[in-house]
C-alpha cells in the first residue's frame, strides 16, 4: 500500500517553482488499484483483463505506463479517496462520489441487473416488490440510492460480499434467490460455470438501472487532474482507431459512449 503523500510548507515563489517544473516533467507512470471484476478486470490474466487492457492502452498513447494494484473493492475506493493512489478504476458516477474524485470520459454503457435461477420465477416493479427474495450484492458497487436505502432499512434482505465470487457461488447453491450485477458479469459467469450451469441462469428481463464505466481520479493527490487530462486525451486519440469490440468482443456494431452521456435509471 503506498504512503501518504505529504508537502511541507515553502515560501510562495518556491511553490510557483515547482508547480511549473511538475508541468515541465510529465509523470510516465501510475498505479490504478482496483477489484476483482474477471474478465474485465482480472489480477489472474496476463493483460489484466478487458478493461485494464483499455485502461493501458490509453495511458500508452501519451507515454504512461501504468500498474494495477488488486485490492477489495471498498478498501480501493478509500485508498484513492485519502491520496494515497491518484486513480482507482471502474465506477459509475455518484453524487457521494463526486465529492473526492473527477471522473475520466465513460469507457463503457452497462446494465444493472438481477440474475437468478431460471427456476425460480421472480416477479417485481417497484424495488419494495424483492423485500421477499435473498439478494446477494458486491459491497462499493453503484447500486440506486433506493437499493441502498432499503437494504439499510431491512426492507430489503441483502447479503453483502467483498467479492462477486461469493455471491455467483451462494445463488448457484441456491443459498440467494437473486444476484444483483451488471449484464458485463455474464463474462464470468460463462468463464465460471459448465455450459450446463449456465442453462440453470436467467436475467431479470427489468433492469435496476443503467450506468458508464470511468476512471476516477482523487481530488486529494497532486497528481489527479494532470493524470485526468492525459486520460482523456490518450482517450480521443485511441477511439480514432480502436472500436469498442478491439476489447470486448460481443460489442461488435456498439459504438463508444458519447463524452457527454450521463447515466440514468430507467423508467
Amino acid at each position: 500500500m503506498a504512503a501518504f503523500f505529504s508537502q511541507a510548507a515553502q515560501p510562495h515563489s518556491a511553490a510557483g517553482d515547482n508547480k511549473q517544473q511538475k508541468h515541465e516533467q510529465p509523470k510516465s507512470s501510475l498505479v490504478i488499484v482496483t477489484g476483482q471484476f474477471p474478465p474485465l478486470i482480472d489480477e489472474n490474466r496476463k493483460d489484466k483483463g478487458y478493461i485494464s487492457r483499455l485502461v493501458t492502452d490509453v495511458f500508452a498513447q501519451v507515454g504512461i505506463k501504468t500498474e494495477f494494484l488488486f485490492v477489495p473493492w471498498g478498501r480501493a475506493l478509500r485508498m484513492v479517496e485519502l491520496g494515497r493512489e491518484a486513480a482507482v478504476m471502474y465506477f459509475d458516477k455518484n453524487e457521494q462520489r463526486a465529492e473526492f474524485f473527477t471522473f475520466s470520459h465513460p469507457m463503457l454503457r452497462d446494465n444493472w441487473v438481477l440474475f437468478h435461477l431460471r427456476k425460480k420465477d421472480i416477479h417485481w416493479q417497484r424495488l419494495e416488490d424483492l423485500s421477499v427474495y435473498k439478494i446477494g450484492a458486491t459491497i462499493s458497487y453503484t447500486y440506486t440510492p433506493d437499493f441502498y436505502r432499503l437494504a439499510h432499512d431491512k426492507v430489503l434482505d441483502v447479503n453483502w460480499h467483498p467479492y462477486d465470487k461469493q455471491g455467483w457461488k451462494m445463488l448457484m447453491a441456491e443459498r440467494l434467490d437473486i444476484f444483483a450485477n451488471t449484464e458485463s458479469a455474464w463474462y464470468y459467469a460463462k468463464q465460471e460455470f459448465s455450459p450446463q450451469h449456465l442453462a440453470r441462469l436467467v436475467v431479470h428481463p427489468k433492469p435496476l438501472a443503467a450506468q458508464l464505466g470511468h476512471v476516477l481520479f482523487s481530488k486529494a493527490h497532486p497528481d489527479g487532474d494532470y493524470f485526468k487530462e492525459q486520460f482523456n486525451l490518450g482517450f480521443t486519440q485511441l477511439k480514432k482507431r480502436k472500436t469498442l469490440a478491439d476489447y470486448l468482443p460481443d460489442k461488435v456494431g456498439v459504438p463508444w459512449p458519447d463524452i457527454s452521456a450521463s447515466s440514468k435509471n430507467p423508467p
